[in-house]
């Protein structure tokens, strides 16, 4: 769909930011290795709420499905994310107070905090590990017979088990020392007041949402982060897309979300026959015994449509969610 090229290119963008983050260590061929995990290179198209294809997106992804999980407790492998309550919440707040507002995305966020707890060998897949060869050839001498690269993970490298929490005990202390105050009944939501100056950050994994009411807090933020992580992009202005939402503060104590791109793609997906003002029928709440049960392939269509429009309704149409 997208090429050779634009594959290529996407590995190769994804192993420079694992080599120039330090992200592993590579193991000699000779050098006996215990219970290394697999890897695989996932490619993925990211597009615009709106639906249009910005970019082919590479990420090497660890096989923590392998990794021993006895060995770790749930309260060092749990990592919150921000609720799309605060977040709705934060964006009206903003809007009615007239603030500033940036989002800024890391880029290889996790690759920014250093492994811990029990070793994690890993094998660089047969074609990953020949791209690795084609970016830097020093790496010839690890190839092992079986064409793959074993490395010794540094970082917290995705898909491993500990890595999620990794990255957010990082990112967070690194939030807390600017002066902010993490909020208790939301993790991932920050808070600092300086005189009359307020400034909120709310973290989902790698994407902030920063809003304040003196611009030069969110340029603050961002060149702290900047310089202590690198690879980051920031979005100021009016228009912002945040988890799959575009929110749009073009009209004053206002703040308007829509996800077209989203729409597009259910309606395509499941072909809705004719329009109709709402999902609902006047016959809602009745229960019809005498309605003949689904077979197995309509059932699992008619569940995916109903957590599709779920997913939708949570977030930018609530006139539906009842229904």
């Amino acid at each position: 769909m997208y090429g050779n090229s634009a594959v290529r290119d996407a590995g190769f963008t994804e192993l420079r930011n694992c080599l120039d983050k330090e992200v592993w260590e590579c193991i000699h061929p000779n050098e006996k290795i215990n219970r290394p995990i697999p890897s695989k290179l996932f490619l993925t198209p990211k597009t615009s709420p709106s639906g249009e294809f910005k970019l082919l997106k590479g990420r090497i992804v660890g096989g923590g499905h392998r990794q021993d999980a006895s060995q770790f407790s749930e309260s060092e492998v749990s990592s919150p994310t921000v609720s799309l309550t605060s977040v709705i919440i934060g964006a009206a707040m903003a809007a009615h107070r007239c603030q500033h507002v940036m989002t800024l995305d890391h880029k290889a966020a996790y690759l920014n905090a250093a492994m811990k707890g029990p070793e994690v060998i890993m094998l660089l897949s047969p074609d990953v590990s020949s791209l690795l060869v084609e970016l830097d050839d020093s790496h010839t001498r690890y190839v092992r017979p079986d064409l793959k690269i074993a490395v010794r993970l540094k970082k917290a490298l995705y898909g491993c088990i500990q890595s999620a929490l990794l990255w957010y005990n990082e990112l967070s202390s690194t939030i807390v020392n600017m002066g902010f105050i993490k909020n208790p009944y939301d993790l991932c939501s920050f808070r600092r007041v300086r005189d009359d100056d307020e400034c909120t950050i709310l973290v989902y994994v790698d994407d902030l949402f920063i809003m304040s009411s003196a611009q030069h807090n969110l340029l603050e933020v961002s060149s702290t982060l900047r310089k202590k992580y690198g690879g980051i992009t920031t979005t100021e202005g009016q228009v912002h897309d945040y988890l799959g939402i575009r929110w749009d503060f073009s009209i004053a104590k206002q703040v308007s979300l829509s996800m077209e791109g989203y729409v597009k793609d259910l309606l395509a997906k499941f072909k809705p026959l004719k329009g109709a003002s709402t999902p609902a029928g006047s016959d809602l709440f009745e229960i019809k015994d005498s309605s003949p049960l689904l077979g197995k392939e309509k059932r699992e269509l008619y569940h995916s449509a109903i957590m599709t429009l779920h997913y939708l309704a949570k977030r930018v149409r609530p006139d539906i969610l009842a229904a």
